[in-house]
């Protein structure tokens, strides 16, 4: 992955950790899995978009408390 990529994933993941932190459903359940949410943050469409074409950031606030919130379900239905 190019340098300059990985400093936008890192910028991306730092913001995903901060607007969890921050919103309603930062709960035990959700912390505890939280290091595994930061690195499927990329997978987002809009992140992925971001991370490789350097286009606008995405709405991190908005996003992460719903991203969470689904991918967590699915992390504990894998499980």
């Amino acid at each position: 992955m190019p340098e300059d990529a990985r400093t936008r994933l890192s910028k991306v993941q730092n913001f995903f950790v901060v607007s969890v932190a921050n919103s309603n459903v930062c709960a035990a359940p959700v912390v505890e899995n939280l290091e595994l949410l930061r690195v499927l943050i990329v997978l987002q469409p809009d992140v992925l978009k971001f991370v490789f074409r350097a286009g606008d950031v995405p709405d991190m606030d908005r996003m992460s408390p719903a991203f969470a919130i689904c991918n967590y379900t699915n992390i504990k239905e894998a499980a």
